[in-house]
């Protein structure tokens, strides 16, 4: 649901996304969350990590690229908590990113958006 509705305001797609009202409003802050970000964004984007990890590789759910950071967003529609820091699947997929994209990255931030521990809402 969040690919489609990411992909629905940065690619202009002529589907709106569908789901139920309460998942939508809890996707709906990660959307916000991605859309405020400034750069390159790519979403659903399979990340290679296999000179690090032999045959590694993960789908991130978005990659935020400027010239001197990489973002790894995760959204996270458990209940349970999950920390980004020092977080396994962000870390390596943020080896992948640099991998694939091949820039002089000064530094690599991981977010994890939980939508279902907080009271906060989106305004779509």
């Amino acid at each position: 649901m969040a690919e489609q509705w990411l992909n629905y305001h940065l690619k202009h797609d002529s589907k709106s996304p569908e789901g139920p009202t309460e998942m939508m409003k809890y996707v709906g802050t990660y959307v916000k969350e991605v859309l405020e970000k400034r750069g390159e964004i790519y979403i659903e984007r399979r990340l290679d990590y296999s000179p690090w990890v032999p045959g590694g590789f993960g789908t991130s759910d978005a990659v935020i690229l400027t010239d001197s950071t990489i973002e790894i967003m995760d959204l996270k529609y458990e209940k349970g908590s999950v920390s980004a820091m020092n977080n396994p699947q962000l870390r390596l997929y943020g080896l992948g990113a640099v991998h694939k994209f091949g820039r002089d990255f000064k530094k690599i931030r991981m977010t994890i958006v939980q939508p279902r521990l907080n009271n906060r809402h989106p305004k779509y």
